[in-house]
């Protein structure tokens, strides 16, 4: 078991936009941490709502990913928030991701 704050979580998805129906893979190595407890994702929308709190299983090796879809029917528009935690990790970690219409989105 370890000490809190011994843990560390990388946290990084390839996609910094998408549009209201595009899914975000949500990619994270956590180290140091005991492993089995699951890293605790939550996910808000623009407004602060949490929409998803999966628990993600991580391997042998501390690496995880987790496939956020869209809410039905879509994603509404703005800047969405995720946030990785876990009882060994000091501080959460956070990635963005934004929704926007349909033809403006980067990879």
């Amino acid at each position: 078991m370890n000490a809190l704050g011994e843990a560390s979580i990388d946290l990084k998805s390839y996609n910094t936009s998408i549009d209201p129906s595009g899914n975000v893979l949500v990619i994270g190595k956590i180290s140091g941490a005991s492993p089995h407890i699951p890293v605790k994702l939550t996910i808000s929308d623009p407004s602060g709502k949490m929409i998803y709190s999966p628990n993600v299983q991580f391997d042998g090796d501390g690496n995880f990913k987790y496939l956020i879809k869209p809410t039905l029917p879509q994603f509404p528009l703005g800047t969405y928030t995720v946030e990785a935690t876990h009882r060994d990790l000091e501080m959460p970690i956070q990635l963005q991701f934004e929704v926007l219409s349909t033809g403006v989105v980067s990879p």
